[in-house]
């Protein structure tokens, strides 16, 4: 291959890592994590976790993981912005007689965990919520027995079910989870693919899964890349004036690596059927989609109608609004219309230099960084570190390509 090619690095899957990470805290005996995401909230999870008791040592190419017994520290656990974790944590409150208190930054306190809190209290875990009903801080403390069925609402957030099924092994009884209106499904799949590489005993039944208690060792797993990122390095590949390659750990990136999830071939098929004439797509499954499918119909100039968006709302911002928001700088004009987004008009003008907000939003951040490749003036980027949240490194990739 020629040496003038662009090699842009995908990022370790942030969301894989954290399901192994919670796996392996749980797990009877030490595991070892190769090629994990040490992105912003990979690092807090492992922060967080390291306080309830597992220990763990980066070694060169993955993370020894040593988990210990489990205890709740006195001191509310930090989770800063990452929901994810806090969510995930939250969960860990049914496996102890004891208070555990978790608390985050202003935008993390700012996040809906309503509906998981609900649960938790179904399930006879007293939730205080100092500040703000629904939100962090909160203080939860078991007080009786798991309850042996869950209902849980994922029209919200897949993670509020994610978070149960990840401790349900634990509990001292069978439990089975029934779920609806689930957005993001891919990741409950995710979820369960991850507990059956652990040896999780469960077994499908209408409407949800039966979850057995029981331990399981620890492993040695192999992580992927993330594929929800992965549209916003093949856009990069599309708009760059210069040949790109995307890699994967140091090798040409093959889809079919992907166990859990598709949205790279989704994303391809999808932008080719753009680029065709198609103007409407349901994104309820795969909302990451939503701001790299909004900048291919930008540039090309594509009329489009994203449909099952609504819950883009409880993202670390209000993607659809602060889109709408920052586009109409460039004179691109969005409407938000219940449940969907249209593209009315995809005509940016030319050559201004602007400055946007993408309200410390890593996805909307990485959203004008490629914009940027074929806009004509200059875009500057307010609170750009943002996208360490997910992806570390990306500016230095961005780089390579101007």
């Amino acid at each position: 291959m020629p040496s003038d090619i662009i090699k842009i690095n995908l990022p370790a899957s942030k969301s894989l890592t954290q399901r192994y990470l919670i796996m392996t805290a749980l797990a009877a005996s030490p595991s070892f994590l190769s090629f994990p995401s040490y992105c912003a909230d990979s690092q807090d999870l492992l922060q967080a976790l390291t306080k309830l008791g597992t220990v763990f040592k980066k070694q060169a190419v993955g993370i020894e993981i040593y988990p210990g017994k489990l205890k709740f520290p006195l001191q509310p656990v930090f989770c800063r912005d990452g929901a994810t974790t806090a969510r995930f944590l939250a969960a860990f409150s049914l496996l102890k007689l004891e208070p555990l208190s978790l608390t985050g930054s202003l935008q993390l306190k700012a996040r809906p965990m309503e509906e998981l809190f609900n649960l938790l209290e179904e399930a006879g875990v007293q939730v205080d919520t100092p500040e703000k009903a629904g939100c962090l801080p909160c203080r939860l403390h078991k007080t009786r027995a798991v309850p042996a069925r869950f209902e849980v609402d994922c029209s919200r957030s897949s993670q509020f079910l994610s978070a149960l099924l990840l401790v349900a092994s634990q509990f001292e009884n069978p439990v089975t989870f029934f779920w609806s209106n689930p957005v993001s499904e891919a990741y409950i799949k995710m979820t369960l693919g991850v507990m059956a590489e652990f040896s999780v005993v469960f077994q499908s039944v209408p409407g949800g899964v039966k979850v057995f208690p029981g331990s399981y060792p620890g492993k040695e797993i192999t992580n992927e890349p993330d594929l929800s990122l992965y549209p916003f390095a093949l856009l990069a590949q599309e708009f760059s004036s210069v040949p790109v390659e995307i890699r994967w750990n140091n090798q040409p990136f093959q889809q079919h690596w992907s166990r859990f999830k598709q949205e790279d071939k989704i994303f391809k098929s999808w932008y080719y059927q753009l680029c065709t004439g198609r103007k409407e797509f349901n994104l309820k499954a795969t909302p990451d989609l939503f701001p790299p499918l909004l900048l291919a119909g930008i540039v090309k100039k594509r009329q489009l109608c994203l449909q099952g968006v609504s819950h883009l709302r409880y993202k670390e911002s209000n993607r659809g609004l602060v889109l709408a928001r920052e586009l109409a700088r460039f004179g691109i004009e969005l409407k938000i219309r219940g449940d969907s987004i249209e593209l009315v008009n995809p005509d940016f003008n030319p050559g201004k230099n602007i400055q946007v907000d993408p309200a410390a939003d890593h996805r909307l951040a990485m959203f004008f960084a490629i914009f940027s490749l074929v806009y004509p003036g200059k875009i500057t980027i307010a609170n750009k570190e943002c996208t360490e949240k997910s992806w570390p490194g990306f500016w230095e990739e961005m780089r390579k390509l101007n």
